[in-house]
């Protein structure tokens, strides 16, 4: 473990700017890792106003059927 650590900290300090600059397009990992993120911040801001849209969904509600006769 403590060899893996030092491998990678040795890797990470060594970067050129050359590494740094290389333009490679995402990998499907990547774009999956990002949809993930999203989908669990999205999930994360409905169930906290969840209250607050089912208010608003519940005043659309009431609007829409008073303009029915």
């Amino acid at each position: 473990m403590f060899q893996r650590i030092q491998v990678f900290l040795g890797r990470a300090l060594t970067l050129e700017a050359e590494d740094l600059k290389r333009e490679e397009g995402q990998t499907v990992t990547e774009y999956a890792v990002v949809l993930g993120v999203l989908i669990v911040g999205l999930a994360s801001i409905v169930i906290v106003l969840r209250t607050g849209i089912s208010a608003f969904l519940t005043k659309v509600s009431a609007a829409l059927s008073a303009l029915i006769p």
